[in-house]
């Protein structure tokens, strides 16, 4: 599960909302392409998703289109 390119999707990092932030460091380690620095960003993607089940609950096409809006 590749992380989202939270980063490019606002403005600024400071832009992010808070809930987002910790998908900016996940992005990074797995574009690097490293196996285990991958492994540590899918892990921080799955935290993520399991750390915000209102969020997830949001059909992913409608959530891939509040993405297309910023």
């Amino acid at each position: 599960m590749p992380a989202c390119p939270v980063a490019a999707i606002y403005e600024s990092i400071d832009a992010t909302p808070s809930h987002q932030k910790d998908l900016i460091e996940a992005n990074a380690v797995y574009r690097n392409g490293d196996a285990d620095a991958m492994a540590k960003a899918e892990a921080i993607v799955k935290q993520h998703v399991a750390a915000q089940p209102a969020l997830m609950a949001i059909p992913a096409a409608e959530r891939q289109a509040a993405h297309a809006s910023h």
